[in-house]
């Protein structure tokens, strides 16, 4: 008899951020990694560290759009998150959203 496992609930807007705080801190890890997401975010690593410093949360969905938009990045990073790579999408499109009201 196979049972089958529960669907995950669907994530919202704080899960999405902590998923893409979570890339940023991928993506920092690794030197390789950081450097490419800088040049294609057309970043200095002086505007990154003020971005985060600042909470600017854009920055935080543009590391997870880097993270998309590289298959076998997106496959390594959920492997590390122990995420399926459809969550991770789902997180992206949810930030790529509007803000949630009162969030201003």
């Amino acid at each position: 008899m196979r049972f089958k496992q529960p669907k995950a609930p669907p994530l919202d807007h704080a899960a999405a951020e902590a998923i893409a705080a979570e890339a940023m801190a991928f993506l920092t890890y690794e030197p390789t990694r950081l450097t490419r997401f800088l040049a294609d975010s057309g970043m200095d690593p002086q505007q990154l560290a003020e971005s985060l410093a600042e909470g600017n949360h854009g920055v935080l969905a543009a590391a997870l759009d880097h993270i998309v938009c590289d298959e076998s990045l997106l496959l390594v990073f959920g492997a590390n998150l122990r995420r399926k790579p459809e969550e991770i999408v789902q997180a992206q499109v949810i930030l790529q959203g509007p803000a949630p009201e009162g969030s201003m």
